[in-house]
């Protein structure tokens, strides 16, 4: 972990080289397989991480129980490759199912990446400022890069967050998850470091590894829930009684979620939801 704070990306898959398929017999197997995609997500290559990530999950019933904690470490890493690899949708689902800090911050990572400072500084707020200070780190880093989408400048809020985010870098080492801000974000945080006369540890870097994702469709979680069934069914009966409610309720709820697709029917969706990222 400390290779990838530093920046060094191909020291920490250097280290992990040829222990993975052991690891995977062992305890250890979560921490390693999340270090793995990790140092690949930050070395600018999610697809490839993100396919092993999930064969491994697949298999997670054969391997070596999970704790909790380790189960919510995958699940963020999953959420990570799956916003770089522009799938903020279902980013956004996997985070669901993680505790609170984690999820929060995954959310406000989607909607940096989608235009949406606002709900981004939203969700980070829920976080709070408390927390080790790596959590902090990713809060501050987040926060003062929603404030610059929302505002660009140096207002006091921004200078006082840039401080502490500097703070973090300058005396842990903390600069991973700065770096993985969105593209846009991570360079307008940059400037504004760089003309307030702080590092924050973004000096060497060239460009980020998460894209925007603005201009997709933001899908409410009902809405999600439907496409997931359009996926198994085309039956307004079935839906409506897996979901309890009226089948009046799902042709409403189909055309609000045709709507958002831009499309007319039930294929046209699937096929938009799949190219968008969405489902």
């Amino acid at each position: 972990m400390a290779a990838l704070e530093a920046g060094d990306p191909a020291s920490a898959k250097s280290a992990l080289a040829g222990i993975l398929d052991q690891a995977d017999a062992m305890e250890l197997w979560p921490r390693t397989r999340y270090l793995d995609a990790v140092s690949d997500l930050a070395a600018g290559n999610p697809a490839p991480a993100l396919a092993r990530l999930e064969e491994v999950l697949s298999r997670q019933p054969e391997l070596p129980p999970v704790s909790g904690p380790e189960r919510a470490r995958l699940g963020r890493a999953q959420s990570l490759l799956l916003l770089a690899a522009g799938l903020p949708g279902r980013a956004l689902a996997v985070a669901g199912s993680l505790p609170k800090p984690q999820r929060e911050l995954v959310t406000a990572r989607v909607h940096l990446a989608g235009g949406q400072a606002g709900k981004a500084l939203s969700a980070v707020a829920r976080v709070g400022t408390g927390g080790s200070y790596r959590q902090q780190a990713e809060v501050t880093g987040l926060s003062v890069a929603a404030r610059l989408q929302l505002e660009p400048g140096s207002t006091p809020a921004v200078k006082l967050e840039l401080a502490r985010l500097s703070n973090l870098y300058l005396n842990h080492g903390l600069r991973l998850s700065t770096a993985l801000l969105p593209a846009a974000d991570l360079d307008r945080v940059r400037s504004a470091a760089a003309e307030a006369g702080l590092d924050v540890g973004l000096g060497a870097l060239t460009q980020g590894v998460i894209g925007s994702t603005a201009g997709m469709p933001e899908l409410t979680p009902r809405e999600l829930a439907i496409l997931e069934s359009l996926v198994h069914t085309g039956s307004l009966a079935e839906i409506a009684a897996v979901h309890y409610v009226s089948v009046n309720t799902v042709k409403s709820q189909l055309r609000g979620l045709y709507r958002k697709l831009g499309v007319s029917g039930r294929d046209e969706a699937l096929s938009e939801a799949m190219r968008r990222g969405v489902l």
